[in-house]
């Protein structure tokens, strides 16, 4: 592509409320018991667009959602 742009913490945050459909503090609030739930990211690691990728981690793993990361790419420039 010739030019990146991955909103990874938007991603992240949007699988949370459309395929788990959980909302972190009602769930935090109810202490529901939580079933098997992770995401898969696969990811150059760049965040350019500032969607705060920390900050929707955080979401997830109060929701109980576990993240598994993928970093795809190369160290060579060109």
């Amino acid at each position: 592509a010739p030019k990146g742009g991955t909103n990874i913490g938007d991603a992240i945050r949007k699988t949370l409320d459309t395929v788990f459909a959980i909302d972190p503090d009602v769930d935090a609030l109810t202490q529901a018991v939580p079933r098997d739930r992770d995401i898969i990211l696969i990811t150059d690691g760049e965040d350019n667009q500032d969607s705060f990728p920390v900050d929707a981690a955080r979401l997830a793993g109060k929701a109980g959602v576990r993240l598994i990361i993928l970093g795809v790419g190369s160290d060579i420039q060109g």
